[in-house]
């Protein structure tokens, strides 16, 4: 690597998504990530399912 050059870095994403269809939402998030040039998507963790927080009247989070 040559001076000012920076090695890759890793970053940690939460994602999640309430509206429509949510697990489309999620899969069309990561090929998104994924085609931009210098991404590279390791791995993913497990789905969750969870209850919305404050504002309770809205569709459940994946």
């Amino acid at each position: 690597m040559g001076e000012g050059e920076k090695g890759p870095v890793t970053a940690y994403l939460g994602l999640g998504s309430n509206l429509g269809d949510r697990e489309g939402h999620l899969l069309q998030a990561l090929s998104l990530l994924a085609a931009v040039e210098g991404i590279k998507v390791e791995g993913l963790s497990s789905w969750y399912e969870t209850s919305p927080v404050g504002k309770t009247e809205q569709g459940w989070f994946l």
